[in-house]
């Protein structure tokens, strides 16, 4: 818009009346570079990306080639168009330098105003805060006590002294360094320019990777970064608690003015990291300032301190160090009214300058025709460094699509990779899910169960795919005896290892029954535990793998229930009775490789018509969850299996799965579950 707003009255204006082709391509030449150079100029005011570049390449074809070049046609050609011509281009650009200089004073003046007057402020409070730690510090040299305990906080003081200048020396480093990077920079755009927006250094001879980095997704870590300025100001606060006593340490982290926590965005932009709330978005001066503030924070906090070891020193002679507090506060007072004096003689020091810049802004532009001279040389060493970027360009690209064509290949690679990946991942599910089919066929059929026990009920809830954990059911006779054995059991670990480690239990539980014709759970137990280690020791490793086991027999003669038999191997078994939960105890060993291993013991339980039986492994008491993420424990599962024992296997086992699904409540289930309910 401001282009042609300058560009079109200069336009219309050089080509009225003009019926010549080499005048009007001559005219839109001259009237394109003149709105070209009030453009940018007011970009430059503004501060844009590129502005003060634009600005400078414009200017120069403007003041040292097109108006000599104009002059001379005029003089030459002599027709009264080309007078508009250059007057024109003349005064259109004198008129927008003037405009474009005043907007750019008034931003300077305004900012920099509030600025300084801030800085100010902050530097006052240092200067205090200097003050008062510098008297302390002399109390505890001048004295002469030479108690043992007196001596150490001494010496903590010295050592806080050390500590606290070694974080000022640095920010004050960093301070120095900004004023160097920012020195060339008009007062303007040192005062008004973010460091998110300055492109490079040919646009603001300013560097973007002070404090930040690049950008704010690739930010600098080295020595000199906001990264490594607060990890030391954070090292020095945390190493306050080995100086300071331990009973003030709270009320001095109470005082600290640090706060380096992300910062939460008000226009639900989600957290932004507090390096670049700080630094990133805010003007060189602000942050000038910003610095400032935490040298003055590190100076408080080491006044906090300080004051805490002096009153620790003191405490046995409160006469001594009243006098000394009366002598400091005297002094303190004194050097407050010094600093007063100070301030206001600097705020004489900085009007003077004001003043002198403007009589340096007076002379520069005295000195513009005396550069004119130098304008040809100058506009010839910009053409060549604009020629050899040009080359240096070519070259940049021709490498650039080097390394296109090897990222090319590289991610050709990484995507045949991918697939190989895919494509074995693929293998593996598929074998995994074989294999739970290949598990589930060892499991009872819930039709056998349901024949030989009518009431019950199976809560199987594996981690994975495949389980540690199953549920084993034999049905055989014996001496005109029907022997129902039902159980619950836990292999060593879970997923595929545990259901390899199950197969192996299921077979030796088979054989034990089937093969060596055993009816006593315990003697079941004793063999299958044998069987097992058998197994495991043909490997050449040291396995102890096996599992915990919670066997239950149900005897019947002449389709009676005569007896009810339990073994266990570190699971117990509950049954209710007269709305009552008994337990029996496991033996305290696994099926497996064991130390100093004892026969499993066969239990015999009175049988009472009525009684509910649960048999169960770990998983289920295990499971976190609950609104504190604890354990559900064996007591809450306890109680829950008495408060449903009265109800029907099916509701039971409905209600204990909605229990433990809502128990988990998003958290990772931790292992598998096996609970069995048999009521007789």
């Amino acid at each position: 818009m401001t282009f042609y707003l300058n560009f079109l009255p200069s336009w219309f204006a050089a080509n009225y009346k003009s019926s010549d082709w080499y005048q009007r391509i001559l005219n839109f030449v001259f009237c394109t570079v003149l709105g070209s150079m009030i453009a940018m100029h007011q970009f430059k005011t503004m501060h844009w990306p590129g502005g003060n570049l634009m600005t400078n390449l414009t200017f120069n074809v403007g003041l040292y080639v097109l108006i000599p070049f104009g002059i001379i046609t005029l003089l030459f050609r002599r027709k009264k168009n080309y007078f508009s011509i250059s007057t024109t281009f003349i005064f259109g650009f004198i008129i927008a330098y003037i405009l474009s200089g005043i907007a750019s004073m008034k931003i300077a003046n305004t900012r920099f105003a509030s600025d300084n007057k801030t800085q100010l402020q902050i530097e006052n409070n240092l200067r205090l805060f200097e003050a008062k730690n510098k008297f302390l510090y002399e109390a505890f040299e001048k004295s002469n006590n030479k108690d043992t305990s007196y001596l150490s906080l001494k010496n903590k003081a010295l050592e806080l002294k050390k500590s606290s200048q070694d974080i000022y020396n640095y920010l004050y480093k960093i301070k120095t360094d900004l004023v160097m990077v920012v020195d060339d920079l008009p007062e303007s755009a040192r005062d008004s320019i973010t460091f998110d927006n300055i492109e490079d250094k040919t646009n603001f001879d300013q560097t973007t990777y002070l404090f930040i980095g690049q950008d704010e997704t690739n930010p600098r870590t080295d020595a000199g970064s906001a990264i490594e300025l607060r990890a030391k100001i954070e090292s020095y606060i945390n190493g306050l608690d080995s100086i300071i006593p331990e009973e003030f340490l709270l009320q001095l982290k109470q005082s600290n003015p640090f706060n380096f926590n992300d910062i939460v965005l008000e226009d639900g932009g989600g957290k932004q990291k507090w390096e670049v709330m700080t630094f990133y978005h805010e003007p060189a001066s602000t942050v000038y300032t910003t610095l400032t503030g935490f040298q003055s924070n590190i100076r408080y906090m080491e006044m906090n301190a300080l004051n805490e070891l002096f009153t620790k020193a003191n405490s046995k002679n409160k006469d001594n160090m009243a006098s000394q507090l009366a002598e400091l506060a005297m002094k303190y007072e004194t050097a407050k009214q010094e600093k007063k004096i100070s301030m206001l003689q600097k705020d004489q020091e900085m009007n003077d300058v004001k003043i002198q810049a403007k009589d340096a802004e007076i002379s520069s532009r005295e000195n513009t025709i005396t550069l004119f001279i130098f304008g040809a040389i100058i506009f010839g060493v910009l053409m060549v460094f604009v020629i050899r970027s040009n080359i240096l360009r070519k070259q940049t690209n021709k490498e650039l699509a080097a390394q296109k064509d090897v990222i090319t290949a590289q991610k050709n690679e990484v995507e045949n990779q991918k697939h190989l990946v895919e494509e074995k991942q693929k293998e593996i599910v598929d074998s995994i899910t074989y294999a739970k089919r290949l598990q589930e066929a060892i499991l009872p059929a819930q039709e056998i169960v349901n024949k030989h026990l009518p009431e019950n009920f199976i809560l199987y809830t594996p981690k994975d795919l495949v389980a540690g954990d199953f549920f084993w059911m034999e049905v055989i006779n014996d001496g005109g005896k029907e022997y129902t054995f039902i159980a619950a059991a836990d292999s060593t670990g879970h997923g595929v290892p545990g259901a390899m480690v199950s197969v192996v239990c299921c077979n030796a539980l088979n054989r034990a029954v089937l093969e060596f014709k055993l009816i006593q759970t315990g003697q079941i137990l004793d063999k299958t535990r044998e069987l097992v280690l058998e197994t495991f020791s043909k490997s050449s490793a040291d396995v102890k793998d096996g599992m915990d086991i919670s066997l239950l027999a149900v005897i019947r003669k002449n389709n009676e229930i005569v007896e009810i038999n339990w073994s266990g191997a570190n699971n117990p078994l509950w049954f209710i009775e007269n709305n009552e939960v008994k337990e029996v105890k496991a033996n305290k060993q696994p099926i497996g490789k064991t130390d100093n291993p004892t026969p499993f013991t066969t239990h015999n339980i009175p049988y009472i018509k009525g009684t509910s039986f649960y048999l169960f492994t770990d998983g289920y008491a295990d499971q976190f969850g609950g609104p504190k993420g604890n354990k559900f424990k064996y007591k809450q599962l306890e109680d829950l299996l008495l408060e449903l024992s009265t109800k029907a296997m099916s509701v039971q086992k409905e209600t204990l799965n909605s229990k433990f699904e809502e128990w988990k409540s998003g958290i990772e289930q931790v292992d598998d579950v096996c609970v069995i309910g048999v009521k007789l």
